[in-house]
C-alpha cells in the first residue's frame, strides 16, 4: 500500500497476516470401528427346592466342571435344612496352582420340575456363602432366546431372573440331563433335562458392529484469498483513538451529504471549508504580502 493512503482508516496496532496462515491446507480423516463380542448364555434353569416343610422356586447353574453341588447359606436356612455332615475340600480355583482348603456344612434336598413336580431328584449339596460373584442375569434376552427357541418347539426352563443360588456339579449332573442336545442356531442350543429345556450357547449381538467416520476438508486457494482480503479491508473500521478534531469535522460533513439514489452512494464535493480554516488561510495571505513587500521597501530606500 502506498504512504498517501488515508491513516484515519486503517489500524496502526493490527499486525498483517503471515502468508503461512494465508496458504494452510487443512485434511483431516478420522475413522472408528467397535465390534461387541457374542452374548454367552450358560445352563441356568429355574427348579423348586424342597424341603419336608417348605419349598422355594430358585435359578440354579449347571456345571460339569464342578466335582460337588453348592447351595447359598441363605436359602439352607429358609427352606430350615438340617445339615447332616461336615466334609473338608480342596477347592481349586480358576488361575490358582495350589489349593485352599475348606469345611463345609453337608445338607440333603429335593430339586423338582415347576411345571411337573413328579419329575423330581433327591441331592446333596454343600453349603456355601457365595456361589457365583456375577449375576449372570440374561433378562434382556429372554424374549430373544423364546423366539429362537419356539421356532424348533422348544420352551426355555430359565426365566432370565435373579442370581444364581445352587450350583449342580457332576456329582448329579447326569442323572439330571435328558437325551441329546438340539440346535436351534450355529451357535445356540437346546439340551433337555429333567427341569425341562435348558438353552446354552453362544448368542449373535445383533447390534455389535458400530461404525463412525469424520472427514473434514478445508483448501485455501486463490479465491479465497482474494475474498478474505477484500472482507478484511471492509471490516477494517475507524481508528477512533488516532482522530483528531478536523477529522471528526470532516467525517461528519461527509457523513450529512451522503445519499444514495439509483443503487449507488453520492456525496457533495465539500467545497465549504470551515470557518478556523478560512481565518487560516486569510492570515497565511496577509503574511505572503508582507513577505513580499518587504524587498519592495528595501529597493525604495537604496534609490533614495
Amino acid at each position: 500500500m502506498s504512504s498517501s493512503h488515508i491513516q484515519l482508516f486503517c489500524s496502526k496496532e493490527r499486525e498483517p497476516i503471515s502468508q503461512s496462515e494465508q496458504q494452510e491446507n487443512e485434511i483431516v480423516v478420522g475413522t472408528s470401528h467397535s465390534q461387541c463380542s457374542n452374548s454367552t448364555i450358560l445352563q441356568t434353569c429355574n427348579v423348586l427346592a424342597s424341603s419336608e416343610n417348605k419349598t422355594l422356586n430358585i435359578r440354579i447353574l449347571l456345571d460339569s466342571g464342578s466335582e460337588r453341588t453348592f447351595i447359598l447359606r441363605e436359602v439352607a436356612e429358609a427352606l430350615n435344612l438340617e445339615p447332616i455332615r461336615k466334609e473338608r475340600l480342596l477347592l481349586y480355583s480358576f488361575g490358582k496352582k495350589n489349593p485352599e482348603p475348606s469345611n463345609f456344612d453337608l445338607v440333603q434336598l429335593q430339586l423338582k420340575n415347576p411345571h411337573n413336580p413328579n419329575h423330581r431328584i433327591p441331592i446333596e449339596a454343600l453349603i456355601t456363602q457365595h456361589i457365583s460373584g456375577a449375576s449372570l442375569d440374561s433378562r434382556f434376552l429372554v424374549n430373544k432366546i423364546k423366539m429362537l427357541a419356539e421356532v424348533s418347539g422348544l420352551e426355555p426352563a430359565d426365566s432370565g431372573k435373579g442370581k444364581i443360588q445352587l450350583l449342580l456339579g457332576m456329582d448329579f449332573f447326569c442323572e439330571v440331563i435328558r437325551g441329546a442336545p438340539v440346535r436351534i442356531t450355529k451357535g445356540l442350543f437346546a439340551q433337555k433335562s429333567l427341569f425341562g429345556n435348558i438353552i446354552c450357547g453362544a448368542l449373535p449381538n445383533m447390534t455389535s458392529n458400530k461404525s463412525s467416520a469424520c472427514f473434514r476438508v478445508s483448501v485455501e486457494d486463490d479465491l479465497n484469498q482474494h475474498l478474505r482480503t477484500l472482507w478484511e479491508i471492509e471490516s477494517i473500521g475507524c481508528d477512533t483513538a488516532q482522530e483528531t478534531k478536523h477529522d471528526s469535522e470532516f467525517i461528519k460533513e461527509l457523513e450529512n451529504n451522503l445519499t444514495f439514489a439509483d443503487g449507488r452512494y453520492e456525496t457533495k464535493l465539500l467545497w465549504n471549508l470551515p470557518k478556523t480554516h478560512l481565518k487560516q488561510l486569510a492570515e497565511f495571505e496577509k503574511k505572503k504580502e508582507e513577505r513580499q513587500a518587504r524587498p519592495l521597501e528595501n529597493q525604495r530606500a537604496e534609490a533614495l
